[in-house]
């Protein structure tokens, strides 16, 4: 693996499942949704411009730790995918090209965060 980036994307994450409504006959992304997707997106860039790393065309790893505010119950996958997803054209060409995934989760109070170690 010859590039590495780590940054951390602070605010309460958000779950790509609560994340669509309906509306005028159509589905759409909530507007929290899309501002985590941009912040995540936006932290990314500046970690790839800040490494000096060119997008990843082959496998990426990734070790992605989600702390989140308090205890209640909450599918840490459903998090996962917006975070992958706001990195496609990113970091990598598309997130299939994650092959290897380590992810944990934990609360921390008045400190919600997602902290990425990604290599490839």
């Amino acid at each position: 693996m010859e590039n590495t980036i780590n940054f951390k994307v602070t605010g309460k994450p958000v779950s790509k499942s609560n994340s669509y409504r309906i509306g005028n006959k159509r589905m759409y992304k909530t507007k929290a949704c899309v501002a985590w997707e941009k912040k995540v997106s936006e932290e990314a860039l500046t970690a790839m411009r800040k490494a000096e790393a060119v997008m990843a065309d082959g496998p990426v790893e990734m070790e992605v730790k989600v702390v989140f505010p308090d205890n209640r119950r909450r599918d840490l996958d459903n998090v996962l995918k917006s975070i992958l997803d706001a990195m496609n054209g990113i970091v990598y060409k598309d997130d299939c090209q994650v092959q290897k995934l380590i992810l944990s989760k934990t609360v921390e109070a008045g400190y919600p965060r997602v902290e990425l170690h990604i290599s490839w």
